[in-house]
């Protein structure tokens, strides 16, 4: 019986012996190794597990990974495990969620410090596009998540506190710290 489809059927088999041959010896000669990657200094390790490296596409790009590490510490109670959503309250542990820009990086007002410092971070589930992050983003997220350009100290993100979720459904005003920290009083306050 002949299952061959219409299409094959109207086309004809071609056997090319020597095509066939080149083929099969192809096949039996193995791949050329290609260098591996260049060794790695044993300064350059120490660097890289200090942080201390500094890589030239990343320079100016957004938060560290200290500062990262240090707002997941502050989501989660001071374990990066059990941080949560700043936002929402919903629990990402040490992998899930991204940490936002509270003020963006392009949006003028302050200094390179501060913009990529803790206190313009914010743990939020979700990506750019999802979650209290996409809300962010499309700044339509309330509680001082997002910080609208502008050259005064009212846009200063040291100086605008956020509303943390809370399981008991009231959120709860704090002020974020460049120490990675939550703090109860605000700027002003503190000075006093």
């Amino acid at each position: 019986m002949n299952r061959r489809t219409r299409f094959a059927q109207r086309t004809p088999l071609r056997s090319d012996p020597q095509r066939t041959a080149e083929w099969v010896q192809a096949s039996r000669t193995p791949i050329a190794r290609t260098p591996g990657l260049p060794p790695v200094s044993a300064g350059r390790l120490d660097a890289i597990a200090a942080g201390t490296v500094k890589n030239a596409a990343r320079t100016g790009a957004g938060f560290s990974r200290t500062v990262k590490l240090a707002v997941r510490k502050r989501a989660g109670n001071g374990d990066p495990d059990m941080a949560l959503c700043e936002a929402c309250g919903k629990w990402l542990g040490r992998r899930l969620g991204q940490v936002h820009h509270r003020a963006g990086r392009g949006s003028g007002g302050c200094t390179d410090e501060v913009v990529n410092s803790c206190a313009n971070a914010a743990l939020l589930c979700g990506t750019a596009l999802t979650g209290c992050h996409g809300l962010a983003t499309a700044f339509k997220l309330p509680g001082g998540f997002v910080i609208k350009h502008g050259t005064t100290p009212e846009y200063d993100p040291r100086n605008v506190s956020i509303m943390l979720a809370s399981r008991h459904g009231s959120g709860i005003t704090m002020w974020l710290g460049t120490d990675g920290q939550y703090h109860t009083d605000g700027p002003q306050e503190a000075a006093a």
